[in-house]
């Protein structure tokens, strides 16, 4: 995420919520697609990373966050950045244990020779996430 090296996540608080939605998701995006086409081991390899460069960013975030300095620098601006910055690091911890929920699920997939569902039964409408069929 280049916002975070650029000190902008105070002064365009609402904008750098929205870019992290959208790296989360189109990460996401890949890692479903690798594994809904019977890539297991790319969409492991792209889960794993997504984990790793989700956990940096949390850290970072975590530093920003804490920074006094950062959150006194705007004046009255920052006091809802810090706000939408607080929120964002809460989803980003509650997003953490999805993505690791991803890798573990994966792993399973992989080491037991598991592809993704084909069938939609009307138990699963609406549901994007990972849905394994276990062989009868």
């Amino acid at each position: 995420m280049q916002s975070l090296n650029q000190g902008q996540e105070y002064h365009r608080a609402e904008e750098f919520s929205v870019s992290y939605r959208a790296w989360l998701m189109a990460g996401q995006g890949r890692m479903q697609a690798m594994s809904e086409l019977g890539e297991q081991d790319v969409a492991f390899c792209i889960a794993e990373s997504l984990k790793s460069e989700h956990a940096q960013f949390g850290k970072q975030l975590t530093e920003i966050v804490s920074d006094p300095l950062r959150r006194l620098s705007g004046g009255r601006e920052t006091i809802k950045a810090g706000a939408i910055l607080k929120q964002l690091g809460q989803q980003a911890v509650q997003v953490h244990q999805i993505l690791r929920g991803h890798v573990f699920q994966l792993e399973f997939m992989r080491e037991h020779r598991l592809l993704p569902s084909q069938e939609c039964d009307a138990a699963c409408k609406g549901h994007s996430g990972l849905l394994v069929c276990l062989p009868a």
